[in-house]
């Protein structure tokens, strides 16, 4: 079962890489940027990193639309009836 699951994960991963990204998607031209680190992912020790070093001038390149790192966020019900909030999981 997990091996098929990692196939047919690996198949999935593999005809999106193959098809790319839609043209509308795409960077026509890459923004200018003066920068001497590249940061990959939005996490608290990468940038940290890099300030602890002297670095003033970082790109941090995330995948998500928020800054943060490994944290898992869950909307969840609790306490007062019909109220959602938002919790914060993982690496604080």
């Amino acid at each position: 079962m997990a091996r098929t699951l990692l196939k047919l994960c690996l198949a999935a991963a593999t005809a999106t890489l193959a098809l790319g990204v839609p043209s509308s998607r795409r960077v026509k031209s890459a923004p200018k940027h003066d920068t001497s680190v590249l940061i990959l992912g939005g996490g608290v020790a990468g940038i940290m990193a890099a300030r602890m070093e002297g670095v003033d001038r970082f790109l941090i390149v995330e995948a998500r639309d928020e800054l943060g790192g490994g944290r898992l966020m869950r909307s969840t019900q609790f306490g007062v009836e019909d109220r959602r909030v938002t919790i914060e999981l993982g690496a604080n």
